[in-house]
């Protein structure tokens, strides 16, 4: 089973505006992610991993989250913030 966190760049756990991610976690956590973050923009990118990695390399813009495996947060740097993400 695939358990997605919400992750954003150390230090940065304000306002979300924007969440990116493959678009199966985006459209499997839509009616979570509209309760937590309302009013939030998808970012729909080729996978979990490269939303992460483009996090932290800051190509994404201030104030995205990701939605990943925990194993992404610790290879890239980031914070979760959510974990175990409901369905």
């Amino acid at each position: 089973e695939v358990r997605h966190c919400i992750m954003v760049k150390p230090g940065e756990s304000g306002e979300v505006r924007y969440v990116a991610s493959h678009p199966i976690p985006l459209e499997k956590h839509r009616e979570f992610l509209e309760r937590e973050f309302p009013g939030y923009q998808p970012i729909p990118l080729a996978d979990t991993g490269l939303a992460a990695e483009q996090l932290s390399a800051s190509v994404l813009p201030p104030h995205t989250a990701v939605i990943a495996m925990k194993r992404a947060a610790d290879l890239f740097g980031l914070s979760v913030i959510r974990t175990a993400l409901p369905k």
